[in-house]
Parts: C-alpha cells; structure tokens; sequence
C-alpha cells in the first residue's frame, strides 16, 4: 500500500512538472531528530526538571517519615495522635497528587518538544528541497545493521523492512546531514 502511494506521488509529480524529470531527495528523519542539538538541550532540561523534582518527592517523604515518627511517639487514644494522623494523610494524599500531576506535565511537554522539533524539521526539508531545487523528499527508513538485528524478533524485522519507504538512494538525494548541520547552526544562532 505504501509503495502504491509512494508511485502515485512520483507519477503525479511527473504529470505536474513536465518540462523535466522529478527530482526526489530523501532524509532519515531519526537520524536527523537523533542528531538535533536542540534536541540534546531539550533532553538536559528535562532532566534537570525531572531531578528538581525527585529532590521535593524526597523532601516530602522525608517529612512523612518525621511526622510518622512524631505521630509514633504518642499514644493512639491521645487527641494530639489523631491529629498527627490527619496531618500525615493529608501530607501523603498531597505528595501522590504532586506525583501523578507533574508526570502528567512532564509527558505534556516531551509531546510538546517532540511536535514542535518535527515541525522543524518539515521546515528545514522544505528549505533543503528548495534550495536543491527538488520536487518531493522522501522519508528514509533504513534496515536494521546487523548488531542492531541480534535485539528483534524475526516478525518485527519484517515489520522494520516492510515499514521502509526507500528502496535505493544514492549519497547525492540525502539531505540527511545537511538538514542536521543546518538545524543545528540555527539553534546555535538563537542560543
């Protein structure tokens, strides 16, 4: 089915530009997200949000554990105990609210980052097929190389080179590490 669309694009853009042949490029789009800069950049500040935020976890569990303490201490038919209770229940009903929130956001903004970096990258392959003066750019998905192999099963390596989009191409149609070095000049130049 792919490869029947795949067809239908390159007889179209045939049709459409018939004062020459088709000019097709491609790009691995994983290499190119993979290789992203401002993807790196992205990845520390999430892991920065992400230890900012197991350091408050762990503070907040550490006082749980000194109230539990406290609370411990005391008799369990005292007034002071039940209160020491409610407090702790509340202390930890208010930690695993804090928790789930704040994967929640952190889910949140790594869609977020992912979207607007392929949004980038679309607009760096216009760019790139522009400036080449080509007329469709293919997204590239090579085979596994053979280490990689050892890691899947027979059926997801079919599935792996059935999902391929490119059959051949040679050095001259990849865009792959221009659109990187590009990406990665204009994220330097913003910084």
């Amino acid at each position: 089915m792919r490869y029947y669309f795949l067809l239908c694009l390159l007889v179209l853009a045939g049709v459409a530009r018939a004062e020459g042949p088709v000019r097709i490029g491609v790009c691995n789009v994983s290499k190119v997200f993979d290789s992203l800069d401002e993807k790196k950049a992205i990845e520390m500040g999430m892991k920065d949000n992400a230890a900012k935020h197991q350091a408050e976890v762990a503070r907040r569990r550490k006082a749980i554990e000194d109230l539990s303490a406290q609370r411990d201490e005391l008799r369990p038919d005292s007034p002071l105990y039940q209160q020491k209770t409610e407090e702790l229940v509340t202390a930890a009903t208010q930690l695993d609210v804090m928790v789930k929130l704040k994967e929640m956001e952190l889910a949140r903004l790594e869609k977020q980052h992912v979207a607007h970096l392929y949004d980038e990258i679309r607009a760096a392959w216009k760019k790139s097929a522009e400036g080449h003066h080509l007329d469709l750019v293919v997204a590239e998905r090579p085979a596994e190389t053979g280490r990689e192999m050892s890691r899947v099963s027979g059926e997801q390596l079919k599935l792996m080179l059935s999902l391929s989009e490119v059959l051949f191409a040679n050095q001259q149609v990849d865009l792959t590490e221009e659109i990187v070095m590009g990406m990665n000049r204009e994220f330097a130049g913003r910084k």
